[in-house]
């Protein structure tokens, strides 16, 4: 095994491991996005809370008020269908 040599391969290895803390607790957890700050870990963790929050900030009257994941592939990225209901 090779050991660690340069500062550059020590920051490498403390940014993998933190990224990957944020996927083991992403999956243990399965966080809900709500708001605008959130970050969705999958398709489904898309609500339509969040949907309003990122869309809608121009249109304060606008609501999401259901949203439905479906289709799609899933492999190296994600590619999913969400059918959006608003309000009137």
């Amino acid at each position: 095994m090779k050991a660690l040599g340069g500062s550059h391969e020590i920051g490498a290895l403390r940014t993998r491991a933190r990224i990957g803390a944020h996927v083991v607790w992403d999956a243990l957890t399965r966080p809900l996005a709500r708001s605008r700050d959130d970050v969705p870990w999958s398709a489904e963790a898309i609500t339509p809370d969040w949907i309003t929050a990122v869309m809608c900030s121009a249109h304060p009257e606008a609501r999401a008020t259901h949203a439905l994941v479906s289709g799609g592939h899933q492999g190296s990225s994600v590619r999913r269908q969400i059918h959006v209901r608003w309000n009137e």
